[in-house]
């Protein structure tokens, strides 16, 4: 069965790609810090150690980041996207049956980091890798802001729930449903490439088939950019993680209510999404340099914002400052295309993900140091230092010899249009 519509399919995928990737992060990881209070007060367990489940996730999908990249050249993605999409379900009902923190310790390592690993990021940036060339940028930052579109709708939908039938509801609620809703876009709707002569405004024979075989785990490490990039996406990907994850705490600590620090999430989340979208225009009009050294002052101004802000209004402008840094996202999977190509990206892609599992050990670091010390700020000040680092890395980065090659492509593409 084929849906045929109007606009160029590939529009649809990048569709998917957002609706499962929500799905898949909504609850688990976008709505995590709403969830902290019960089950502390429930399993007699510190704040500080109940985040250690998301930094132990963390290393979980770093593990799997490899895996799932070399699994995508090779098995169709609907089964990837299959796989994730019923592990999530999975993971969903466990949640809901907790009887110990220890086995939340458990879940998110073991469950949660196969199934999104599976179902978000990297099988979803490859599906449009091989759906777009011409407006890849734009695709791409489309498709991240699936990575955040669940922190913009489920936050309020969380807090009601939590007050009208629990915390283990609403997980069953929230499973049933993504499970419900991503398998009918998986078998219906998604196809692995468009048909021939389908995307001749969007897509173009590679310029990269003549480089032979994909690049080795080794030649990727050995690039110059990649480790660039590295330095810094990490710094960004720390600041992000460790204040949503300890956001409700530590907007509490200021005076917010639980119903305010869910609008700061929205704020935060909306933030990201702009940036994402705002990221992949300026990489199809600037290229990558320039979006990736705006990305680490953004998260620099933010998170230094945030150590300091008190009351609403200062809390949503660091916010939304550090929301937009969420860019990042977008401007890794352009970095790793560009240097890397079509051929080169989901083992480029994988393995550059594992770097999620350094970030993340932010997010327990700051809760134990509020835990030492009563105060967020000295902790949000290294991040900003960490970011500044990352600000002076990005005006080392330059365009290889493959991100040229396809930006003439791009060129040569849109020529072929007009005529």
């Amino acid at each position: 069965m084929q849906i045929r519509t109007p606009w160029y399919h590939g529009w649809n995928m990048v569709a998917i790609c957002v609706l499962i990737q929500a799905g898949s992060m909504g609850v688990a990881v976008s709505c995590f810090s709403f969830f902290l209070q019960d089950w502390s007060r429930e399993f007699r367990m510190p704040v500080s150690e109940i985040i250690l489940a998301m930094t132990l996730f963390s290393i979980g999908c770093s593990i799997w980041a490899p895996i799932v990249g070399g699994m995508v050249q090779r098995l169709p993605l609907k089964r990837l996207f299959t796989v994730g999409v019923l592990g999530i379900g999975v993971a969903h009902l466990a949640m809901g049956l907790l009887t110990a923190g220890w086995q939340l310790l458990l879940i998110y390592p073991l469950l949660f980091s196969a199934a999104i690993t599976f179902s978000t990021a990297i099988p979803s940036q490859t599906l449009i890798s091989r759906w777009f060339v011409k407006r890849r940028g734009l695709a791409f930052s489309i498709c991240a802001v699936g990575l955040v579109a669940s922190g913009i709708l489920f936050p309020p939908l969380v807090v009601w729930l939590l007050k009208g039938v629990g915390w283990r509801a609403t997980w069953w609620v929230f499973g049933a449903g993504i499970v419900l809703v991503s398998m009918l876009l998986i078998l219906f709707i998604m196809r692995e490439r468009p048909l021939e002569e389908e995307g001749r405004a969007y897509i173009i024979v590679d310029t990269e088939t003549k480089h032979g075989e994909p690049p080795s785990a080794r030649e990727v490490l050995r690039r110059r950019n990649f480790w660039i990039v590295v330095l810094v996406f990490a710094p960004i990907l720390m600041s992000n993680a460790a204040t949503m994850v300890n956001l409700v705490p530590f907007t509490t600590s200021r005076g917010v209510t639980l119903g305010m620090a869910a609008i700061l999430m929205g704020i935060y989340n909306v933030a990201a999404a702009v940036g994402k979208l705002g990221s992949g225009v300026a990489c199809d009009r600037f290229g990558t340099r320039k979006p990736l050294m705006m990305l680490a002052f953004l998260a620099m101004a933010g998170v230094l914002g945030l150590s300091m802000a008190s009351g609403f209004v200062a809390l949503a402008i660091g916010c939304a400052t550090l929301g937009l840094a969420q860019g990042i996202w977008v401007l890794l999977a352009a970095c790793m295309v560009e240097e890397f190509g079509q051929q080169g990206f989901p083992r480029a892609y994988g393995i550059i993900s594992t770097f999620t599992a350094v970030a993340n050990f932010s997010p327990p670091l700051i809760a134990w140091l509020h835990e030492q010390t009563g105060e967020y700020t000295s902790g949000m000040s290294i991040l900003a230092a960490l970011c500044l680092c990352g600000l002076v890395a990005s005006t080392f980065y330059r365009r290889g010899e493959q991100g040229a090659e396809l930006a003439y492509a791009e060129k040569k593409l849109s020529a072929a249009t007009l005529s």
